[in-house]
């Protein structure tokens, strides 16, 4: 499997983000068989990682029903990696949102890797780090 790398967009409590634009709705796989994405760590400029410990993910469908598996992590960094993989379903030009936690899904190396389990090679994800709760 390929790695399609996902980059965090940073959200801040209070601020508005930086113009993005909605219209792609993320990255797409290039190759729905053989391809998986891979969110990798979003760090700052001073080179430390967000304090946020939640991610937005926002999910486009193509035009036939594709898996959604969010890969459990390994333990550690994830401590509640026992709670496992998350699978869902995603049709047709269906827009999904789902918060997850780090704690659940990080891989040794920091990454998070989702993988389609068939379905249609356009669909796309896009990815915000939420900011820590106060």
């Amino acid at each position: 499997m390929a790695d399609v790398v996902v980059n965090p967009i940073l959200l801040v409590s209070g601020v508005p983000s930086a113009s993005t634009t909605d219209a792609a709705g993320g990255v797409a796989i290039a190759n729905a068989a053989a391809d998986n994405w891979s969110i990798r760590p979003l760090v700052l400029a001073t080179g430390s990682l967000p304090t946020g410990d939640h991610l937005l993910l926002k999910f486009l469908g193509a035009a036939a029903t594709t898996g959604i598996r969010i890969v459990a992590g390994v333990r550690p960094p994830a401590q509640r990696q026992g709670l496992g993989d998350l699978v869902f379903a995603l049709t047709n030009t269906q827009v999904m949102y789902i918060v997850i936690e780090t704690a659940r899904f990080l891989q040794a190396d920091g990454s998070i890797d989702i993988w389609t389990t068939g379905g249609e090679n356009a669909t796309r994800c896009a990815v915000f780090q939420l900011p820590k709760a106060h």
